[in-house]
């Protein structure tokens, strides 16, 4: 580094050490004092002096940051759909693949299902000959640990991308295979494929890439899809993703046409379903198990 660049950085440290200790001042006095106005308790003089201003801007970037994540999600619902169409990124390198590497490919991915289905499959009630329904499906993670583990059990998979569908179908040989091409979006096409039935439906990290045109439009989405799941399913559903807090709702721009929702997604599960949902974790992810009540979903 040349003599001048160094000395712009030891005035940059000097500064800092100078200003940084003044910054955590003013910040606690902010901080008390929207504590004291919101707990009602004796004024101080910075309550005063800074309580309204504080609470004022408080105010004031939690309703810009409400409408910068309605612009995001507006924009998103509209690019998300071209990121996983064939040719976009989410997908790009499984159609010029060879044979040999689709393969390879099939054999070899990870499945996020699988631990899950290991350490709760009883709780569960997982049973070869069981039906399952995976919603968006991709190249198989899913399908491949549930075929190799149940292969009596009909297994249907979904998707919105042909060459993924078409990976899978080139690469697994069950004859119990059901795939289907279309989006869990669109109402029509996700109700005929519910009336089918099915004991249990997964769906592995798909659920925060569906957003709609607003905060208010996605968790509406959201909270009607589950409900619907849970509803329809005749013994669980497993929804592994990656999930917010309580009461948290956050978007995140993961690529140019790719966004992502972590929200509190167990809230989601209404105590008037008939049924449980648990938060679990494993090493890499989480999930949202959901067990149906009755005597389907215990024998």
């Amino acid at each position: 580094m040349a003599a001048g660049g160094r000395r712009v950085e030891s005035l940059i440290q000097r500064i800092g050490r100078w200003f940084m200790p003044l910054r955590l001042e003013v910040q606690r006095a902010v901080v008390d004092a929207r504590f004291v106005r919101a707990q009602g308790l004796p004024p101080t003089l910075a309550s005063r002096l800074v309580g309204p201003p504080a609470s004022f801007a408080a105010r004031l970037r939690r309703r810009q940051h409400a409408v910068y994540q309605d612009v995001i999600l507006a924009k998103y619902a509209r690019l998300l759909p071209l990121h996983y169409a064939p040719g976009g990124r989410g997908y790009q390198t499984v159609a010029p693949s060879s044979s040999a590497e689709r393969h390879v490919r099939y054999a070899t991915q990870t499945s996020r299902l699988a631990y899950f289905a290991d350490r709760y499959g009883d709780l569960l009630g997982y049973r070869d000959g069981d039906s399952f329904l995976d919603l968006g499906c991709g190249t198989g993670q899913s399908i491949r640990t549930l075929v190799e583990r149940f292969p009596q059990s009909r297994v249907t998979g979904i998707d919105v991308n042909a060459d993924a569908l078409a990976l899978i179908r080139e690469c697994e040989p069950s004859e119990h295979l059901r795939l289907e091409e279309g989006s869990i979006t669109d109402q029509r096409f996700l109700s005929g494929i519910l009336t089918t039935g099915a004991d249990h439906i997964v769906m592995s990290h798909v659920l925060s890439l569906l957003v709609g045109a607003s905060a208010e439009e996605t968790r509406a989405s959201r909270h009607r899809l589950l409900r619907t799941l849970a509803e329809t399913c005749t013994k669980s559903v497993v929804v592994i993703d990656r999930f917010g807090s309580r009461g948290e709702f956050s978007v995140e721009i993961e690529q140019v046409n790719r966004a992502s929702v972590a929200d509190d997604v167990l809230s989601y599960f209404d105590d008037d379903l008939a049924g449980r949902a648990f938060l679990v974790r494993s090493p890499s992810t989480e999930a949202i198990l959901f067990i149906k009540d009755g005597p389907a979903a215990i024998g």
